[in-house]
């Protein structure tokens, strides 16, 4: 592993200049390369989306890499010179393997490397089983900075153990995020981060409920001759203010995330992904532009956005920019594209433009891409339910129920666009949920249309009515 390659490597002879001592010349390395650091994490976070699928942002993604691995390694060697000299202390280094862990989870957000999603489990690892960043015995309101941070280095590793299926792990950081969310409560109750981690704790308990399960991939029942409808790319925007969030990523962003890796499980090696919160329409714009131009898959675009109260074809976003029909149109035009949107509006946002009518002018060209469009303006819900559709149903149900409905006669009836699509597993899935929960999204809207044969097909109204049985036994029982 690399992170036990710094530890274990031999220590680097530093020679110091005549003028300062061999300590005074490791504090000042020490110093140096910790401002550098945090200066080069800032500076990958400011770079735009695009450069993830071009070299712009290798350079400073290795020179990030380089300067945290020195400054772990020079800790590491020279911790008695620091200790004495300078007075290191445990969460100083914790915080060194925290930035490791960050900077490792950042590359794989940005280019869904599996490996860097290993390393930044490593690294968080290491800062929980050494208590690199443990709690004072005796709190006070000074330490409520100190116990943000640990929250959110718990939360991050939350995420990372989810995607890693590291569900006892998972248990264990959720269960230790809860006494750090006691402790803030404790010296600042009316912080505004007790509302959201508590939040955060509450939606953690219930994915550890519904994702920790393995899911079967669903057998099709049709051989599909289609091109490539594996998912290759994805961009996954959402710009709600207030939403629970697994430190920057909020809960909606992780389900997809997840549903992704479970994605990339079944046939291919990595799905480039990139998640914004509070994008720009130009960071959009641009990721979509440089997802289409890479890979030779299906792009997902998935954005959580409102639309504006008062003109309904624009989508306000940060930087004071708008997302407006059109910006899906090009995309639709280059590739072939799932588009999933939730938030206020955005039924209305793609009824009342002419994205639909351009595509299915385009699509009597059978070489044209085909589109799949899934909408639902409950805010937090639609994602909810496309990856868990009825909570009351166990796992091996659910799986049951996928097998059912790929199985039964109607499938066949689907417009071509959704069986292109369903030759992918992991958007089959979101199709059949979708069927189930329909009735349960009140505003929700999906293109090409499901014929009401499906809705009513036998999969469909069984488990339905398997999971309101359940539900009343519930309630009965509640």
């Amino acid at each position: 592993l690399q992170f036990l390659y710094f530890i274990v490597s031999p220590p680097h002879q530093m020679q110091a200049n005549d003028d300062i001592s061999e300590s005074e010349y490791i504090v000042k390395k020490y110093t140096t390369l910790r401002d550098k650091g945090r200066k080069s994490i800032d500076v990958l976070i400011g770079l735009p989306c695009c450069s993830v699928w071009n070299q712009s942002f290798d350079p400073f993604m290795s020179d990030a890499f380089d300067i945290l691995n020195e400054l772990w390694k020079l800790q590491y060697n020279s911790r008695a010179i620091l200790t004495s000299s300078y007075g290191i202390k445990r969460w100083e280094i914790g915080e060194i393997a925290a930035n490791l862990g960050q900077l490792h989870f950042y590359a794989y957000q940005r280019k869904g490397d599996q490996e860097s999603l290993k390393n930044a489990f490593n690294f968080y690892n290491v800062l929980k089983e050494r208590s690199y960043l443990e709690l004072p015995h005796k709190l006070t309101s000074h330490h409520t900075t100190f116990v943000i941070k640990r929250m959110r280095v718990a939360s991050r590793f939350c995420v990372v153990c989810i995607l890693m299926d590291n569900w006892p792990m998972f248990n264990n950081c959720l269960t230790e995020l809860e006494t750090v969310m006691q402790s803030l409560l404790e010296v600042a109750p009316s912080n505004p981060n007790c509302e959201l981690f508590s939040m955060l704790v509450e939606e953690g308990q219930r994915l550890c409920g519904i994702l920790k399960e393995k899911r079967k991939v669903p057998r099709l029942p049709i051989s599909y001759q289609h091109k490539d409808p594996m998912i290759s790319n994805a961009i996954i925007g959402v710009n709600q203010h207030r939403q629970a969030k697994f430190s920057e990523l909020p809960v909606d962003m992780v389900r997809m995330i997840q549903s992704l890796e479970w994605e990339r499980d079944i046939k291919q090696k990595t799905i480039k992904k990139i998640s914004l919160y509070r994008p720009t329409a130009s960071d959009l714009s641009l990721a979509a532009a440089s997802a289409c131009q890479t890979g030779r898959g299906s792009v997902l675009f998935y954005l959580n956005a409102n639309t504006d109260k008062d003109k309904k074809t624009r989508i306000p976003l940060s930087g004071n920019e708008c997302f407006f029909p059109h910006d899906l149109t090009s995309i639709a035009i280059r590739r072939s594209v799932v588009i999933i949107l939730q938030g206020e509006g955005v039924v209305e946002f793609v009824k009342e433009s002419s994205v639909i009518e351009d595509h299915q002018n385009r699509i009597k060209n059978e070489d044209d891409p085909p589109m799949l469009v899934i909408m639902a303006s409950q805010d937090e819900r639609l994602t909810d339910f496309l990856t868990n559709p009825l909570s009351q149903l166990s796992s091996s149900s659910l799986d049951d129920y996928h097998t059912s409905f790929l199985a039964d006669p109607q499938f066949s009836t689907l417009p071509q666009p959704l069986r292109h699509f369903a030759a992918s597993p992991f958007i089959a899935r979101f199709i059949a949920n979708f069927c189930l929960v329909r009735d349960t999204l009140s505003d929700s809207f999906v293109y090409p249309p499901i014929p009401d044969a499906v809705y009513g097909c036998k999969a469909v109204t069984e488990y339905t009515q398997t999971s309101e049985g359940q539900e009343g036994v519930r309630n009965e029982t509640g």
